[in-house]
C-alpha cells in the first residue's frame, strides 16, 4: 500500500514538474491547474497521506518481523544500498515525495500555505520526525562512509525541504508563528544549526531569521537551553561545549562557518534577532568582534558583509545598553569607512543605515569626531557632504540625509 501511494505521489510530482528545491514547476502551472489542486485539497490529501505513512509506520514497528529488520537496518545498511529492507527505504522515499510537494505547493502560492496550515501541516512536520536527522550521522559513522555523502542522503534532502516550507510560511506573516511555536520544533532546529552538511545549517539559519522577521515572538526561544536534547538525544556533540547550548550560541557559531551561505543567512538571522526588541542585547554582544571580521574580509560575499553591516547597526535600535561594546570595538569608525571606501554597494548602504542608528548617542557621535560647533575639515559631518557629493546612488543618498538629520537633534546618552 505505501509502495503504491510513494510511486503515486512521485508520478504526480513528476507530472507537475516538482523538482528538488525548485519551485519553478508551480510558478509555470496555469491557474486553472492551481484552483484544480486548492479545490481537490491536495495539500490536506498530502498531510494525511504523510500521517497514514507514520500510523503505519508505528504499526509495523510493533510486528516482530519488522523489528527484525530494523535491526539489520541499524547494523549497517544504506538507504541507498538496495539489500536494505523494502520498507524502510520506501517510507523514507514516500515522506521525501510527500514533503517535496507540499514544500512546492506552498511556495507558490499564498492560499496553499494557508491551507497547509489550516489542515496541522507543521504538526504533522513535528510528529512525522523529518526534522530529526540526527541518526543519519551515526549510521554513516558506523558504516566508515565519507561524511561529505551525507547531503545526498533521502533524509537530509527531506529534512531541507520541511526548512524550505517553514521559512516560507515565517517570512509570508506573523500569524503562522503560532503554529511553528505549538509544533514545539525548536530543539530539532538547534541540533540541525550543528549538522555538518552546510545546506542544512544555511537553511536552519535562514528559517531562524524568518521567525524574528515580523516581531520578538520567538526570542526567549533563542536562548533557551536545550541540553537535554543533546544528552537525551546524543548522536553527536555540539563542536565546543563551552558554548552555551542554545539556538543564538549556534547562530555566533554559523557566523564563522566555512561555508559562504551559512555565514550570510546567520548574519541575517542575528539582525532579525536585535531589530525588534534589547531582550537579546546582554547575549548579541559577543558576536559584535565575528561581524567585525566580517566585514573587513574584502573577499567576503556582498551580501554577507551588508547583512553584518545592519546586524551592527540594529544592535543599537532599541537602546544605547551596547553603545560602550560598538565604540571599544571600533564599529562607529569602522562603519564609516566602509560607506567611504568599500567597493561594493550593500555594505555601503547599510553602512550608513546603521550610522543613522548610532549617531544618536553621544558616545558614538563622539567616536566620530562630530564637532557640532566649529566643524574643522575631516569631522564627521564633513566627511558625509563630502560622501554625498561623490556618490550617485539614491538609497546612499537618503541614508545620508537620515544621519544629518539625526545629528541635528538632541544627542543621547
Amino acid at each position: 500500500v505505501v509502495h503504491f501511494i510513494v510511486s503515486l505521489t512521485g508520478l504526480m510530482v513528476e507530472a507537475l514538474g516538482i523538482g528538488f528545491g525548485s519551485s519553478s514547476g508551480i510558478s509555470m502551472m496555469s491557474s486553472g491547474t492551481k484552483e484544480i489542486l486548492f479545490d481537490s485539497m491536495v495539500v490536506s490529501r498530502s498531510i494525511k497521506t504523510m500521517n497514514y505513512i507514520l500510523r503505519l509506520t508505528q504499526q509495523r514497528e510493533k510486528e516482530d518481523e519488522v523489528n527484525k529488520l530494523e535491526e539489520n537496518y541499524k547494523s549497517g545498511s544504506s538507504l541507498d544500498n538496495k539489500n536494505e529492507p523494502d520498507i524502510i527505504r520506501i517510507i523514507t522515499e514516500g515522506k521525501k515525495t510527500l514533503m517535496r510537494l507540499q514544500s512546492r505547493l506552498v511556495l507558490g502560492e499564498v492560499k496553499f500555505a494557508e491551507q497547509f496550515v489550516a489542515c496541522d501541516g507543521v504538526e504533522e512536520i513535528k510528529l512525522s520526525e523529518v526534522l530529526q536527522i540526527r541518526c543519519v550521522l551515526n549510521e554513516k559513522h558506523n558504516m566508515g562512509v565519507d561524511i561529505n555523502t551525507l547531503g545526498s542522503d533521502s533524509r537530509v534532502l527531506t529534512a531541507v525541504e520541511a526548512l524550505v516550507l517553514l521559512s516560507h510560511l515565517a517570512r509570508l506573516s506573523e500569524r503562522y508563528y503560532g503554529a511553528i511555536r505549538a509544533a514545539d520544533i525548536m530543539g530539532d532546529v538547534y541540533l540541525l544549526l550543528h549538522f555538518p552538511v552546510a545546506i542544512v545549517k544555511a537553511k536552519t539559519c535562514n528559517f531562524i531569521g524568518n521567525i524574528c522577521r515580523h516581531s520578538a515572538y520567538f526570542y526567549r526561544s533563542l536562548v533557551k537551553s536545550h541540553c537535554e536534547d543533546v544528552n537525551d538525544r546524543g548522536d553527536f556533540k555540539v563542536k565546543n561545549e563551552a558554548h552555551r547550548l542554545d539556538i543564538l550560541a549556534g547562530l555566533f557559531e554559523c557566523c564563522r562557518d566555512e561555508d559562504p551561505d551559512v555565514r550570510k543567512f546567520a548574519c541575517f538571522a542575528v539582525g532579525n534577532a536585535a531589530f525588534h526588541s534589547e531582550f537579546l542585547y546582554p547575549r548579541l554582544k559577543d558576536v559584535i568582534p565575528l561581524l567585525k571580521e566580517l566585514l573587513l574580509d574584502n573577499n567576503e560575499n556582498e551580501k554577507t558583509r551588508g547583512n553584518a553591516a545592519g546586524a551592527l547597526g540594529n544592535l543599537v535600535r532599541k537602546s544605547g545598553e551596547l553603545c560602550n561594546d560598538l565604540v571599544n570595538w571600533e564599529i562607529p569608525e569602522l562603519l564609516m569607512n566602509i560607506a567611504e571606501n568599500d567597493e561594493s554597494l550593500q555594505p555601503k548602504r547599510m553602512a550608513l543605515f546603521s550610522l543613522g542608528n548610532l549617531c544618536v548617542y553621544k558616545i558614538c557621535r563622539d567616536a566620530l569626531g562630530d564637532i557640532r560647533e566649529g566643524d574643522t575639515q575631516g569631522s564627521f559631518t564633513n566627511r558625509l557632504h563630502t560622501l554625498s557629493q561623490k556618490t550617485a546612488d539614491v538609497a546612499c543618498q537618503k541614508y545620508i540625509a537620515r544621519i544629518l538629520s539625526k545629528l541635528s537633534q538632541p544627542e543621547k546618552e
